[in-house]
């Protein structure tokens, strides 16, 4: 009677492994990097998730990038807020007796 488990992992070569493993890696860095370029090209929002959805992996490296991401994306919140109470100071400004 052995106590070896079925699961596909134990059956795979260790070269097999580690080539499954390293493309499963490039997967998430290249999702991070299309992160980054999208939000370069102006869409902070939808490639900061893309950004820390792809440094999930690389973790502790992945933390430093993830909290860099969360704060470009606040930094554009705030910019917005700050846009929206001008503006809102100067609309009722001019309707103002």
């Amino acid at each position: 009677m052995t106590n070896r488990c079925n699961h596909p992992v134990y059956e795979m070569e260790s070269e097999q492994l580690a080539m499954n493993m390293a493309l499963f890696m490039f997967a998430f860095w290249a999702l991070s990097v299309v992160g980054l370029i999208i939000m370069a090209a102006g869409n902070r929002k939808v490639g900061g998730v893309l950004a820390i959805i792809g440094s999930i992996l690389f973790v502790p490296l992945g933390l430093i990038a993830m909290f860099g991401v969360r704060s470009v994306m606040n930094s554009e919140q705030d910019e917005s807020l700050d846009e929206r109470r001008r503006l809102a100071s100067t609309t009722t400004d001019l309707g103002s007796p």
